[in-house]
């Protein structure tokens, strides 16, 4: 089984262009259809393996154009602005984690479905109410947990991964629909991480139930490990944890439920081995309503946003981890002055 990509369909790309440019891996050129239907001159594939040099590679593309990234195999830092000159870049979320043919294609049909001019206005809007806030707090009725993050204080930034592709040079991973805030000084798109110590002002508890995905990096062991890890997290799927956060650090894991004790087992040995697993690397509101969540360890999942929109809590930051783990929690809602409801199911529902 392969995976058909309709260049036409994908609304994100906001400039038009002459040239449509599919990169993938080897193993997987094959198995890929591409569908134009005119609005493109050409429409061409190119391959990417371990030890190509990706920015050399896009440099040769033609220009002005439209490049598409599904490359499972080999990671990449997205090129900067003025080494892709005329040209808009967009990844599919398919690497940190594995990723089959039918994989690929429920996430393709999602992205073509996603309109990037509804989630830009939901991108505002949450700006908005954001920035309307002295603080944010996080609250999950079923497990009456709380904790309160202070946005407007300290060292963070705000990271949107929302609406089209405006201007040349542009980049965005997809299925998009996410607005992470995170520590200044974390990983970029292209590659760069200094400061693993900076932390988020958050304090309390939070409850982490939903979707776990389990990243990998470039330095990560191999996929098998990947995989235990993620067997240990996959009760949080039905079964709570609660982490207790201290300025940002997680201080403490217990089990909500005796179901949960894999997990807090797996986060006490993460700890012990790598300190950084206590640092609350991101704080993401999800609001992709295209995408089903699929089944198992995927990256794609960060961005389900379900009816209400969700919250997601990124665990330990990469390169500073060996995995970088993400819990989407559609439990969790997080508020805003007044209690307006940012995102997650509105209290009482």
């Amino acid at each position: 089984m392969g995976f058909t990509v309709h260049p036409d369909r994908l609304q994100h790309f906001g400039v038009p262009a002459h040239a449509f440019v599919l990169i993938t891996n080897t193993a997987h050129a094959g198995h890929a259809k591409v569908v134009p239907d005119g609005a493109y001159e050409s429409c061409e594939v190119v391959t990417y393996d371990q030890g190509d040099d990706f920015n050399a590679m896009v440099q040769r593309l033609p220009q002005p154009a439209h490049v598409f990234v599904i490359s499972p195999k080999c990671a990449f830092a997205a090129p900067t602005p003025a080494l892709l000159e005329t040209r808009q870049l967009s990844a599919v979320r398919c690497h940190s984690t594995p990723t089959s043919h039918a994989d690929l294609q429920h996430i393709l049909t999602a992205i073509e479905q996603t309109d990037p001019l509804h989630q830009q206005t939901m991108a505002e809007r949450l700006f908005a109410l954001a920035n309307d806030s002295p603080q944010l707090t996080l609250v999950d009725p079923q497990y009456g947990t709380e904790a309160v993050l202070q946005h407007w204080r300290g060292d963070h930034e705000w990271r949107p991964q929302a609406g089209p592709l405006a201007e040349w040079g542009s980049h965005q991973a997809v299925p998009a629909g996410e607005i992470s805030l995170v520590p200044c000084g974390a990983s970029d798109a292209h590659g760069s991480a200094s400061r693993p110590d900076r932390h988020l002002l958050l304090d309390g508890e939070i409850a982490l139930r939903g979707y776990p995905i389990v990243h990998a990096g470039e330095a990560s062991p191999a996929r098998r490990t990947q995989a235990h890890l993620y067997k240990a997290l996959e009760p949080l799927t039905r079964h709570a944890i609660i982490a207790t956060v201290c300025a940002g650090a997680i201080t403490q894991f217990r089990a909500a439920e005796p179901e949960a004790a894999p997990a807090v087992t797996l986060f006490q040995e993460l700890l012990a081995r790598h300190p950084h697993y206590r640092t609350i690397a991101e704080i993401g509101l999800s609001f992709n309503d295209a995408f089903e969540p699929l089944p198992g360890n995927h990256a794609a999942n960060e961005v389900c946003g379900g009816r209400y929109g969700t919250v997601h809590i990124g665990i330990g930051p990469q390169p500073f981890t060996p995995y970088h783990v993400t819990m989407v929690c559609p439990g969790l809602t997080l508020m805003g002055k007044d209690s307006h409801v940012l995102v997650g199911p509105p209290l009482g529902t």
